[in-house]
């Protein structure tokens, strides 16, 4: 993060993390950037849809590709091997994520990460993306329907087509506003709402 700052880039965030965790991020990468003389930023955020007729298919399709996207992490990275990355500078996140890799089962890896999404009938997506946009002060989000893991494009499309005519429509009413505690001004410099 704290390269990106300094380099006067934006943020990226793909949900490796509670999004109530991201604010800490979003406030430390402002702080850089207001010291550097620049405006603070909003972040882009990535967030993986679900969206269906009911509840219970949205939550199935989104934990059956959701786990098996974690196990094609895991093949790649060999995020279990948590050894591997203790020892090599800048990987210190990885360390970590990879204790925790150990001490679960796939089946919990699956759902701790597919409980964030935006998955649901419309309503509750809807009301699942404004949480993360008010948690990560998100002025962009990345809709990704076809989640990795061998998800059909059928069932993609079917999740996006219920999207663009339930979901959009109130999305796009959604003001993508960044609360000024997250901007990285002193208080004292802290530019007044209107």
């Amino acid at each position: 993060l704290e390269i990106a700052a300094n380099a006067g880039l934006g943020m990226l965030f793909t949900n490796s993390k509670k999004w109530e965790e991201y604010q800490a991020d979003v406030l430390h990468f402002n702080q850089i950037r207001v010291a550097n003389g620049w405006e603070p930023k909003q972040p882009t955020v990535v967030a993986n849809v679900a969206c269906f007729d009911t509840e219970e298919e949205a939550w199935d399709v989104m934990l059956e590709h959701t786990g098996k996207f974690q196990e094609s992490v895991e093949r790649h990275y060999h995020f279990s091997e948590s050894a591997r990355f203790a020892a090599t500078k800048g990987y210190k996140y990885y360390a970590e994520f990879g204790k925790t890799n150990e001490k679960t089962t796939p089946e919990q890896r699956a759902q701790f990460a597919a409980m964030p999404q935006a998955w649901g009938t419309p309503d509750q997506v809807i009301e699942k993306l404004k949480h993360i946009q008010q948690m990560t002060a998100a002025e962009e989000m990345i809709m990704n329907f076809r989640i990795s893991g061998g998800m059909p494009a059928e069932t993609a499309e079917r999740s996006m087509r219920l999207f663009a005519s339930d979901v959009l429509p109130a999305i796009h009413e959604l003001e993508g506003t960044m609360p000024e505690e997250l901007s990285g001004r002193p208080a004292a410099e802290a530019v007044p709402a209107d």
